[in-house]
């Protein structure tokens, strides 16, 4: 078991990627809680918490292919990147590649995406 303390306000964006890491790896060993009205709860939660991760995710995936980052790395696009670094589905690379590139073109959804 881990302990993990960040200061949310002056924690780094990779030191906030790395915290949610160990909590994700740490929350993925347990077993679910017996009751089932708390593992309700927990599951609109974390759908919740899902949700805003997409939401950096697809912040992220948008710099890596408008830099075209991807290509130093040897990667002839960023969808073969996400297919191949990340495991990915053609058919899941191709959605979050979308909603990278169109993500700047719809703030309300990108607000409610972040909002969880």
């Amino acid at each position: 078991m881990h302990s993990v303390t960040v200061d949310l306000e002056a924690a780094s964006t990779t030191q906030l990627v790395n915290a949610l890491s160990v909590i994700a790896t740490e929350l993925a060993q347990r077993e679910a809680p017996d009751s089932a009205a708390v593992c309700l709860e927990l599951t609109e939660t974390l759908a919740a918490a899902s949700d805003m991760q997409e939401s950096a995710l697809a912040g992220f995936i948008g710099r890596v292919d408008a830099a075209g980052e991807q290509a130093r790395w040897g990667y002839p696009s960023t969808r073969a990147w996400l297919r191949s670094r990340l495991g990915m589905r053609e058919s899941r690379a191709k959605e979050r590649l979308t909603l990278a590139r169109q993500r700047h073109r719809l703030p309300q959804v990108a607000e409610r995406l972040a909002a969880g």
